[in-house]
This record gives structure tokens, sequence and C-alpha cells, in this order.
């Protein structure tokens, strides 16, 4: 089946020549100058696709300044308990004045850290 892409015709993915009298090229051609003229169909879906961001800030008791930390890309899943403890458990340092800290979730289900 010969296709016309950018002014050029193709068959199986190899550029022919251009043909004086060939139907098929004709016919490739005028469909082209239709299309040009009246437009084209666009098919347009909308997907629902959610992403979840794990947002955390606290402030350092050493050097009184607030630290942020953020993971995204949780994508379709909500992020539990054992994503937020990770991601907390990564990020034990202040990234301004480098003091450690030792994650510990309460007994009621919050996240602190302590020096």
């Amino acid at each position: 089946m010969m296709k016309l892409i950018n002014g050029k015709f193709y068959v199986n993915g190899i550029e022919v020549p251009v043909e004086i009298g060939n139907k098929e090229q004709i016919e490739l051609i005028k469909k082209a100058e239709y299309m040009r003229e009246h437009g084209v169909d666009i098919a347009v879906d909308v997907e629902e696709k959610k992403c979840y961001t794990i947002l955390a800030n606290y402030i350092c008791p050493s050097c009184n300044k607030r630290n942020y930390i953020e993971e995204e890309g949780f994508e379709d899943n909500e992020p539990d308990e054992d994503d937020i403890e990770r991601l907390l458990d990564y990020n034990p340092t202040c990234k301004h004045c480098g003091q450690d800290f030792e994650l510990e979730v309460t007994d009621d289900g919050n996240y602190k850290f302590k020096l």
C-alpha cells in the first residue's frame, strides 16, 4: 500500500519515484489536499492518572532552620507508612547544619526526629 509522507511516496517504507499518471499517487495527492482544506478529525482521550507526592518538613532544633523532604512518583498507589518511614529514615540529617537525627514513630502513628 502506497503512502504519501512529507510530499514523497513510499511503499513498504521505501521511497518510490513520482510517476506521471499513476492513479494511486494522484488519489493520495487529492486526499492530502482535501485534508489540508477541510481539516482532519482528532481523537481525544482523557485519562485519569493519579500521582502522589510525600511532603514533610521540620524545624531543626540545632540551627532553627526549616528542612523540606519530598519524594514524588507514587503513581496510582497512595504511599503507605512503610514508604513514609523509608523516606524519613533516608533523610535524617539537617540540610543546613548537618545535625543527624534518629527517626521515631510515636504510639499514635506520628513521626519525630530525635537527636
